[in-house]
């Protein structure tokens, strides 16, 4: 009887989490849109080509990315947002050399 009621609760909370990933709750809620981020590089005077910041200070304002990968000499660092994705195009030189971040180009996917 009590293995019979443990699997049924246990059947009850997996129902509420699919729910609940269904209506948008959970770990992916808390994301912001495309334009918010952008509006928070703005308000942390982020823009491309114009500021050199440290790794650490700038995965604190704005997180830590999703996905990352290099190619040659560009890093790529990919944000995602509730609609759709923000891409930094990083100089990977800096990032090697002394941890900096020099964004060149803020695409969106």
């Amino acid at each position: 009887m009590k293995k019979s009621m443990w699997a049924r609760l246990i059947a009850v909370i997996g129902l509420i989490c699919v729910c609940a990933c269904m209506a948008g709750c959970g770990a992916g809620s808390g994301r912001i849109t495309k334009d918010e981020f952008r509006d928070k590089l703005k308000q942390n005077k982020i823009y491309e080509k114009v500021l050199y910041m440290d790794k650490t200070k700038f995965m604190t304002i704005m997180g830590k990315p999703d996905n990352t990968s290099v190619v040659g000499n560009d890093a790529f660092w990919h944000y995602t947002c509730k609609d759709g994705t923000i891409q930094l195009v990083l100089n990977q030189a800096n990032l090697k050399l002394d941890g900096g971040v020099w964004i060149e180009m803020i695409n969106e996917l």
